[in-house]
């Protein structure tokens, strides 16, 4: 888990994120996309929702996505939840999870 964990820090790092970080914000949302971080963040859709979510004064929005292939088997053979990226917490702790997938076969 800890490699997981190390691993997002180093994405968030490397992004030139616009959004800040809202922790007092009133609905803590985290949406997820059902694949590896490369190819959520490739989508130009699920970057528009996050975008549009994280723009509502009351409303923070965290993201989530599929652990990569090799991460995969760890998780599986821990039971290491799926967290968020920005706040590293289990999606089932935040008050609504929202899915963003895409109709092409990915």
């Amino acid at each position: 888990m800890r490699q997981t964990l190390k691993k997002n820090r180093m994405r968030l790092e490397r992004e030139q994120s616009l959004i800040p970080r809202k922790d007092q914000a009133r609905i803590q949302i985290v949406l997820c996309y059902p694949n590896r971080y490369s190819v959520g963040m490739a989508n130009l859709g699920f970057q528009r929702v996050y975008q549009l979510f994280n723009r509502q004064d009351d409303l923070y929005c965290d993201r989530a996505f599929y652990p990569d292939p090799e991460d995969e088997r760890e998780h599986r053979e821990s039971e290491i939840p799926i967290f968020s990226l920005e706040t590293q917490k289990p999606i089932s702790e935040f008050e609504v999870i929202a899915f963003s997938f895409s109709f092409e076969t990915d």
